[in-house]
């Protein structure tokens, strides 16, 4: 329920699912480099309540500094969502190299881990 999927085959970060009923997410970015990667999010604040969220793509180069940077993405959300996200905030992270077993995945949850980036190796 209100799932993203974020997938990698080394070149390209896809981003997809659906947050809000009838607004599916399909993103798209091609990598620039070859280092690590972060996925980064923003929630807009104000007077008015936010009704999206803004996710983008930092690519790191091996001193860990920005080197390239995606589009902002804007994810559709509801009052009713985001207040939801707000309270029962988890963000899981799973990532699998791709080795002759598939189960040597990791699966990490990270609770709370609000406006926090995850790095990625690609190999």
């Amino acid at each position: 329920d209100n799932a993203l999927s974020i997938t990698s085959d080394g070149l390209t970060i896809r981003l997809e699912g659906g947050v809000e009923p009838n607004k599916p997410v399909r993103y798209s970015y091609t990598r620039q480099a070859r280092g690590s990667w972060s996925l980064n999010w923003l929630v807009p604040i104000g007077h008015e309540k936010p009704s999206n969220i803004k996710v983008f793509i930092h690519e790191l180069n091996a001193g860990n500094q920005l080197s390239h940077m995606s589009p902002i993405y804007t994810i559709e959300m509801g009052d009713e969502l985001l207040a939801k996200l707000a309270r029962d905030a988890t963000f899981f992270v799973r990532a699998q190299k791709e080795q002759r077993d598939a189960a040597d995945a990791r699966h990490q949850p990270c609770r709370g881990q609000r406006g926090h980036a995850q790095n990625y190796d690609e190999p």
